[in-house]
């Protein structure tokens, strides 16, 4: 969860979208109200608010309150607003969605919701249905990107065809062993292709970082010695810009 935001923030989401952070464990807590992202400065200074750990106790209601505040905070209206939450637990604390869920209708507020795992509450898909939002589902096998992917989806669904829009080419999740290579391509059509970052993430738990190289079709290499090419171990990931 933590790589799948870093990259939303990051790159997905466009220049001048408002960003805001709530976390949720036996009560919500606000992390930073709206920011307009558009530099990657600000953008990191946002993703260095994002939680690293999780905490014991499950009050989504306790989240969606707060991300209510957050949309109002300073006279705003709430109404239009994108709520995305992610959770991988069962609500077991009030207040619950369903004394929250009534407020959120009436003050026009859109819910996406991402359940990680059949652990994930039940309520969430209703919560998406009856606000208008969409709701996803992550059942973190070893090969799905749904978790990825539904952070992608809950930008582009709504994004307009311009020339700003982000267009996700590929997507793939694969597991190699010790010391074995993985080769894979991704066809990048010639209308597009503009500030194209390949991300590269690797199992946390991996005390070994992964090595990563692009060849483009005429030959040109990128690996660890270009200007280009980052390394985040706090996240795990590869990241490569063109």
């Amino acid at each position: 969860m933590l790589q799948a935001s870093t990259k939303y923030i990051g790159y997905t989401v466009p220049n001048d979208t408002w960003i805001g952070i709530v976390e949720f464990n036996n009560r919500g807590n606000i992390l930073s109200y709206l920011v307009q992202v558009g530099s990657l400065d600000n953008r990191k200074e946002l993703i260095d608010l994002l939680p690293s750990n999780t905490r014991s106790g499950t009050c989504i209601g306790c989240g969606l309150e707060e991300g209510i505040e957050v949309l109002e905070h300073g006279g705003s209206t709430a109404a239009g607003g994108i709520l995305f939450l992610v959770t991988d637990g069962r609500e077991n604390r009030s207040p619950y969605i369903r004394d929250v869920i009534d407020e959120l209708v009436e003050k026009e507020v859109v819910v996406d919701t991402l359940a990680l795992s059949d652990e994930a509450d039940d309520g969430l898909a209703d919560l998406s249905d009856q606000t208008g939002g969409n709701a996803y589902w992550y059942s973190e096998s070893p090969y799905s990107t749904a978790l990825h992917d539904a952070y992608t989806d809950t930008v582009l669904s709504r994004t307009g065809a311009n020339v700003n829009t982000p267009v996700q080419l590929a997507s793939y999740k694969t597991t190699i062993g010790s010391g074995d290579d993985y080769h894979n391509h991704v066809i990048i059509d010639s209308s597009i292709g503009r500030h194209t970052v390949f991300f590269i993430f690797w199992d946390l738990k991996r005390n070994q970082r992964v090595d990563v190289t692009i060849t483009s079709p005429h030959g040109t290499i990128i690996d660890e010695n270009s200007d280009n090419y980052l390394v985040d171990t706090g996240t795990t990931q590869h990241r490569h810009h063109n």
